[in-house]
């Protein structure tokens, strides 16, 4: 058997030829197959999404930090989670992928953050761009806290109307049916008495003990609970009067999402 020391100091029987530069391919499977100009409106658009995705999830973080040294009882411990810092380097990521398509791209993130207004509406994403140290130390609010609050509640009244409409349609059981009335009602009001949910509001409120008294069955009844087609009728059209008017966004509606919309008018 040859020893690995005899094999090193024989020569080789033959010698690969170099790569060559020329043969190199370039792979481009996830490049686009027509490559479409890039504006500063397009950037713009790009930052501000990826902006309110850090935002939250610096808010999340700093709420889960606090929990955890509550835990501990460590009030010295303030160490972010490796989950909050693998997702939060990927945004900066694509940050700067987006940034490097202006004609002129910014030296650091922070400086177009600055120099555009967004590290006011997102102070925890601008203070953890600068010094991920600082996040703890945010107790700023941003212009765009509102607006998350806002598109939550509007998403949550759709997601009702929806449940509800599939339920009332396809369910054979309406047991659960003035619960859930009760839920969207608590979902339309903090979107204000005066606006143009107002009517549907006062709708609920008005139809709802008519809604418990129809599913309301003696005890011994084998027949589940089920909506009178009366009820169901009105429960289809309230649902879809409300889906049609979140969904269109009336200017009473946009007001809490002002600033991002001037600021994406202002960078087109």
């Amino acid at each position: 058997m040859v020893s690995a020391a005899a094999v090193s100091c024989t020569p080789p029987l033959c010698s690969p030829l170099g790569l060559d530069p020329c043969f190199k391919i370039d792979v481009c499977i996830h490049e686009p197959l027509w490559v479409v100009p890039v504006t500063r409106g397009d950037v713009a658009v790009e930052i501000v999404s990826l902006c309110s995705q850090l935002e939250l999830l610096c808010e999340k973080e700093m709420n889960e930090g606090v929990s955890r040294e509550f835990l501990s009882q460590d009030r010295c411990r303030k160490s972010l989670s490796p989950t909050f810092e693998s997702h939060a380097m990927v945004l900066i990521g694509k940050m700067r992928e987006a940034l490097n398509r202006l004609p002129q791209p910014p030296a650091f993130i922070q400086d177009y953050l600055q120099s555009t207004g967004l590290a006011g509406m997102f102070p925890r994403a601008a203070a953890y761009i600068a010094n991920p140290q600082t996040l703890y130390d945010m107790g700023q609010q941003g212009s765009m806290d509102e607006h998350f609050q806002h598109m939550a509640s509007l998403h949550l009244v759709s997601s009702m109307c929806r449940q509800l409409n599939s339920d009332v349609n396809n369910l054979a059981n309406h047991k659960y049916i003035a619960h859930q009335v009760a839920l969207l009602y608590q979902s339309v009001n903090p979107l204000g008495s005066r606006g143009p949910l107002a009517p549907h509001e006062k709708a609920i409120k008005q139809n709802f003990n008519n809604i418990k008294q129809a599913l309301t069955v003696p005890a011994d009844s084998v027949d589940p609970p089920r909506l009178p087609p009366d009820q169901a009728e009105w429960m289809n059209s309230l649902t879809g009067s409300l889906l049609t008017t979140v969904s269109g966004f009336p200017p009473e509606l946009r007001r809490p999402m002002q600033p991002v919309l001037s600021f994406l008018q202002n960078h087109q």
